[in-house]
């Protein structure tokens, strides 16, 4: 992967950790949805890497969107915590998996520590949007294919094909594509 790729990489990944951690701004929206870029991440992450977003425009249902699929628990409800999609642990003797603040959160903690990155939110430090946003600190390719693979790669397909399966969904689908795609690309 060039240079260029590579950061163009981290762009994406900052612009997408963004539309994780918020409801959608006008300009994210109007970034993701411009024709010329999808063209740039075909060519860079991969063909179909940011699906087409023909007519969507931001609005109020798209914040509405957001909180329904990734901030407010309910029917719709996708959890964005590595936690959730990959630990189990004991409850009363019985094995539960789907739970927050599993060792999959201790761990990124860790890492995050080690490379002397705080989160500047109040998330758990496994949610997909924090995850993405510090593997877009990551300039050295090495810790970054690394981190990829092994928080990150090994739920955001899954969180991405959730919430693609959302028949009301209209723009979180296509962010939730490009990160998983982001992800694979960068963990090599």
């Amino acid at each position: 992967m060039s240079d260029e790729a590579f950061s163009l990489h981290r762009d994406l990944l900052r612009i997408t950790s963004a539309l994780l951690l918020a409801p959608p701004t006008p300009a994210l929206v109007e970034v993701l949805t411009d024709p010329e870029l999808r063209a740039v991440v075909d060519a860079t992450v991969g063909p179909g890497a940011l699906p087409t977003l023909d007519g969507v425009t931001f609005s109020d249902g798209l914040r509405d969107e957001f909180f329904a699929l990734l901030a407010v628990p309910g029917a719709r409800y996708v959890a964005p915590f590595e936690s959730v999609w990959c630990d189990t642990r004991e409850v009363d003797g019985v094995r539960v998996a789907g739970l927050l603040h599993g060792p999959s959160a201790g761990s990124v903690a860790r890492v995050y520590a080690c490379h002397g990155y705080a989160l500047t939110l109040r998330e758990q430090p496994d949610h997909l949007g924090c995850e993405l946003a510090f593997l877009a600190t990551l300039a050295e390719r090495a810790a970054a294919a690394e981190f990829a693979r092994e928080h990150p790669g090994r739920f955001v397909a899954r969180v991405a094909e959730r919430v693609g399966s959302d028949r009301e969904a209209r723009f979180y689908p296509a962010v939730l594509s490009l990160a998983a795609a982001l992800v694979a690309r960068v963990g090599g």
